[in-house]
């Protein structure tokens, strides 16, 4: 081939235009941009499932433990106080997550936890951060994987795990949990709102008392975690103090109603209620006031639109954050006699 057919042979290709290019781009960016949410679907999804699973064991290990246990649920939380006596005895400070150990193949901590005391003395915890204890330990099933899996309590010298999943302790105040066992149909005003729950403060509840069903009454849901930094509660499983380890059915679940908590920046810095109402975690911070300062907290996860419960029968159930909260709060009773069940 001479010079001359060579030119002619290149001067039959054609380049790309300007505009056939930006066409192009522009073809690429609408594919991408509808495969990006399938994709962040496909994560949640997978992230969700996670979550499930982790409930499911979580209630394979609560049936577990009341084999092994004549029936008995673990306590909800446990408190030295003397208003309301645990029948044995005065009980260190603590909650139900030690307990469970065992059954969730925790069982290294469990020999390492001492029972006979608090969740926040040694060896159970420490305020060194480098030291590895009980409560301090990074467990997986701890975390709903939409969250912030690793998220710690930071926020005073004890350094323990905070968590996603918590317990039911009822349709009232947290405090309110034990302020009318066994159930009275003769209560006062502030107990005829207590319906009984699968956990409770102080009292370890049998299988055979949810008398509503095993079916009908949630056992465990999620919960959001505070910053680690933050002396907020929620997600505080070890403390025993707060609602953190467990949730309440005053307020429907992902409600935009402020759970009752403290919440603030440090143990005596400002409270986070007014910027918490823009976030996923609204709190309505009553420190100091007459009105008490631990009352519930909801049911919250970053599943969109509703939360993963494990249901007492050992069965998991998404629930959608749009629920009646009439048969929310039925699910959240052990013995209020109410025929709603969830959906």
């Amino acid at each position: 081939m001479n010079e001359k057919q060579v030119k002619m042979s290149w001067g039959n290709v054609h380049a790309f235009t300007l505009v056939e290019l930006l066409v192009v781009i522009a073809i690429i960016g609408i594919l991408i941009a509808l495969l990006l949410p399938a994709v962040q679907a496909a994560r949640e999804a997978a992230r969700r499932m996670q979550c499930t699973n982790h409930l499911k064991q979580y209630g394979l290990a609560m049936h577990t433990y009341a084999d092994a246990n004549k029936q008995k649920l673990p306590f909800g939380n446990t408190h030295p106080v003397t208003w309301v006596p645990f029948p044995g005895g005065v009980l260190p400070r603590g909650t139900w997550v030690p307990r469970i150990w065992p059954f969730i193949e925790q069982t290294a901590l469990y020999d390492r936890y001492d029972f006979s005391r608090g969740f926040y003395e040694l060896p159970n915890c420490s305020t060194v951060a480098t030291d590895e204890t009980p409560t301090s330990a990074n467990v997986n099933i701890y975390y709903c994987p939409s969250d912030r899996p690793g998220a710690m309590w930071l926020a005073d010298p004890y350094i323990y795990r905070r968590g996603n999943y918590v317990v039911n302790m009822g349709n009232d105040w947290f405090w309110h949990s034990n302020l009318s066992y066994p159930y009275k149909t003769d209560a006062t005003s502030e107990e005829e709102r207590w319906k009984g729950a699968p956990f409770m403060f102080n009292i370890s509840v049998g299988m055979g008392e949810i008398t509503d069903g095993l079916s009908n009454t949630m056992l465990l849901s999620e919960v959001l975690c505070a910053d680690d930094g933050h002396f907020d509660f929620r997600g505080g499983v070890f403390n025993d103090e707060g609602p953190g380890h467990s949730f309440m059915t005053v307020t429907g679940p992902n409600s935009r109603t402020p759970d009752s908590v403290r919440c603030r920046t440090s143990a005596s810095g400002t409270s986070l209620a007014a910027v918490s109402l823009m976030t996923k975690l609204p709190c309505n911070d009553l420190t100091g006031t007459t009105s008490g300062d631990e009352r519930y907290q909801a049911a919250r996860s970053n599943h969109t639109g509703g939360v993963n419960v494990g249901i007492a029968d050992g069965s998991v159930t998404f629930v959608s954050e749009t629920i009646d909260i009439a048969t929310w709060r039925a699910a959240g009773s052990s013995k209020g006699g109410e025929s709603k069940s969830l959906p």
